[in-house]
């Protein structure tokens, strides 16, 4: 039966559908369960909302949701700050992750707003009678650099406003995404920066700024081997020392990749390790790493676990 109201009136979301349901179907639902209307089937909307709801999801497999609220994996702060937004904006940085907003636009005078990428949302030229905007069920953000294969469905506040908290990735220069709102794909109204394809398609950009990049030592890799990183002076010959060289001075000599930055990779076996590093003639701990382990000959050095 849903599916039948959807084809029928082209409704998508759960209210419309059991509006509908009521208004035409209120006579067969009675007479295909062998009821009696006037008593087991009220007229009134908010007593039947249960028995149409059971009704809908009894005889479709397909269920429909609706867009989520605030997440809850946020500080209050920000809780509060996305709680409060009334307008959408360009996309912005925060903290590690950039957030996406999303408003439909309501159009003035009937007419479609003046712009390129406002049209491209309303689905109208720029001179033609914009249809009227309602708030969307489903908002979401496809990415360029994902292939477009996965849509971040976004949040939405009380004030109708929908946005993402999403990840900055890594390796990537710019974003280009677009909007996806209950089916329909559109460019970023927020965001001036874009362009258009070859197909006339438009899309959104995000510039990202340049990330700079935290040094770690020790690093585990996946498949098992352990790379160090000393930064100091350069133009030096730095060796890595520990008990899984028996401290030998001259065994692993590291390389120096970058003036100053020294690196090594090796693969070192499971448990608890102590190492140090060898340079002008002295032996230093790990700058980046805060574990220490005291060696048999009665001093801290540092210290890697491996698994």
């Amino acid at each position: 039966m849903t599916m039948a109201v959807k084809a029928q009136h082209g409704y998508s979301d759960l209210y419309s559908i059991m509006d509908c349901i009521l208004r035409e179907y209120r006579q067969a639902l009675a007479a295909q369960l062998g009821l009696r209307l006037s008593r087991v089937i009220p007229t009134n909307l908010a007593k039947i909302v249960f028995f149409v709801a059971t009704v809908l999801f009894a005889s479709s497999p397909t269920q429909l949701g609706a867009t989520p609220g605030l997440p809850d994996n946020i500080d209050l702060m920000l809780h509060v700050r996305l709680s409060g937004m009334e307008e959408a904006e360009a996309p912005r940085i925060i903290d590690t992750h950039i957030l996406f907003t999303y408003l439909p636009q309501q159009t003035q005078n009937g007419l479609a707003p003046r712009s390129a990428v406002r049209a491209d949302v309303s689905d109208t030229a720029p001179d033609q009678a914009a249809r009227a905007v309602r708030n969307p069920r489903y908002v979401g953000v496809v990415f360029e650099h994902e292939n477009y294969g996965t849509t971040h469905v976004m949040f939405r506040n009380e004030q109708g406003v929908h946005f993402l908290l999403y990840p900055i990735p890594e390796n990537v220069d710019e974003l280009r995404y677009r909007f996806v709102s209950d089916g329909h794909w559109s460019a970023d109204p927020e965001n001036p920066d874009g362009y258009s394809d070859a197909h006339g398609v438009r899309l959104s950009v995000f510039e990202l700024p340049e990330q700079a990049t935290e040094l770690r030592s020790p690093v585990v890799r996946d498949d098992g081997s352990v790379e160090f990183t000393l930064e100091t002076a350069p133009n030096r010959r730095v060796t890595l020392v520990g008990d899984f060289n028996n401290w030998d001075p001259y065994m692993h000599v590291m390389r120096e990749i970058e003036p100053g930055l020294y690196h090594i990779r090796l693969r070192i076996s499971s448990g608890r390790h102590g190492y140090q590093f060898v340079g002008a003639g002295r032996r230093i701990n790990d700058p980046l790493n805060d574990r220490r382990l005291h060696s048999h000959e009665g001093y801290d050095v540092s210290e890697i676990f491996i698994p």
